[in-house]
């Protein structure tokens, strides 16, 4: 008997750690090279508003693969897909860990995209395979807690190892821990695949009509999609907001921006609580849209009266953060809830399902990311502006698609 077949007679389900790992290590990948874009910028001579790209083009590589991976997941199991994109993202880190040019980074970090752009159609997809009813549902909001502590490290990490050693370290550091925790999952995660699932076929163009005539889910991609943008322009940003106005060293910046990112794993605690005690998730939704709206819109009066701005020292530093960090935390609130409210979609096409929703919503944080590359002049406006205009975004969705709708889910209906 040989060494990998002792250790697959032992394979399990994923476990709920396994999820957030996978899920985590793709969001890592986001945030670990945010304290290190502005020296990324000054090695390879570009402007800071090119920098900010690389993140675009990061997610425009996430979004396109979307389809292609839940159609693989679906026909070929969750299992080899996992171990396929795995290997597309270790390609990807090691040409960005390599790059010799700025062009060369920025197919690095697309490869890198194609690669982890299975995990959060994968998490999604092995959470339905596994958990059923109400179960799902406190899953989701577990998740919405745990799953923010590994990209909320990223920052850290990458500032330390920026300022110790090299910005190409981080792109080691990340090549080594997907490396380990793709062994792992080789060797001790089973199939969870339905196999009567597999004989099902998957008609794309049916997938899609059907779910864009579903009001419930396009509301709740659309609103998906809102929480990501939030986290996706504070990440983008604040590295510049920070470090360059604020005049933090990448070291400082990443224990801060941990701290932050951090705020959305209150956010989803605070939801499993309320999930807890009875809350339904539309109104949880409802509750954390009008924070939203009283928080972005109080960040833009102040950053316009200009008490957000390092002239004011102490007061501006602390203001931005806590502003910032509420934004994060309201968003945490919301996302377990959108995710739950479409996972009753279609189970025997889960994997196209979740492609399909998670598209979606990659697709309005990636127009949200050219948003903010495109304001960004080194100015403390273009952050405020922007959550402004996703919280508005976000209460028209909740109006037209979601407003007349009682249950707290698509599935309780």
């Amino acid at each position: 008997m040989s060494f990998i077949n002792i250790f697959k007679k032992n394979l399990k389900s994923p476990s709920l750690l396994t999820l957030v790992l996978v899920i985590g290590l793709a969001r890592l990948a986001d945030t670990i090279i945010l304290p290190a874009l502005p020296q990324i910028s000054l090695d390879f001579g570009v402007s800071a508003n090119v920098a900010q790209l690389s993140l675009s083009v990061y997610l425009t590589a996430v979004c396109l693969t979307f389809l292609v991976w839940g159609y693989l997941i679906d026909q070929f199991g969750r299992r080899s897909a996992f171990i396929a994109s795995s290997i597309i993202f270790l390609c990807g880190s090691l040409l960005c860990f390599i790059s010799w040019s700025y062009e060369v980074f920025f197919i690095g970090r697309f490869v890198q995209g194609v690669g982890s752009s299975a995990a959060s159609v994968l998490v999604q997809t092995l959470a339905r395979d596994v958990y059923h009813g109400e179960k799902r549902a406190r899953v989701y909001a577990t998740m919405g807690m745990l799953v923010p502590f590994v990209p909320a490290l990223g920052p850290f990490f990458g500032g330390i190892i920026d300022e110790v050693f090299h910005w190409r370290v981080v792109f080691l550091f990340s090549f080594l821990s997907s490396a380990v925790f793709t062994v792992f999952f080789y060797l001790r995660v089973a199939e969870t695949q339905n196999k009567n699932s597999k004989q099902a076929e998957v008609k794309l163009k049916t997938v899609i009509r059907l779910l864009s005539k579903d009001h419930e889910f396009v509301g709740f991609f659309l609103l998906m999609g809102c929480v990501l943008s939030v986290t996706t322009v504070n990440a983008s940003e604040t590295s510049f907001l920070f470090i360059q106005l604020f005049g933090f060293s990448s070291g400082q910046f990443g224990i801060l921006g941990a701290g932050i990112a951090l705020m959305s794993a209150v956010g989803g605690f605070l939801s499993k609580r309320m999930l807890s005690q009875g809350v339904q998730s539309l109104l949880i939704i409802r509750w954390a849209l009008r924070g939203w709206v009283s928080v972005a819109f109080f960040y833009l009066i102040m950053a316009l009266l200009k008490l957000t701005s390092p002239e004011i020292g102490y007061f501006g530093l602390v203001s931005n953060v806590i502003l910032i960090s509420l934004m994060g935390l309201l968003g945490g609130v919301m996302g377990p809830n959108a995710v739950y409210g479409v996972s009753y979609k279609h189970p025997q096409q889960a994997g196209t399902v979740s492609a399909v929703f998670t598209l979606g919503y990659f697709l309005v944080g990636n127009i949200a990311s050219i948003i903010i590359s495109l304001l960004h002049n080194g100015a403390q406006y273009a952050l405020p502006i922007v959550h402004c205009l996703i919280v508005v975004s976000a209460v028209l969705f909740y109006a037209f698609f979601l407003r007349s709708k009682k249950s707290g889910a698509a599935g309780e209906n």
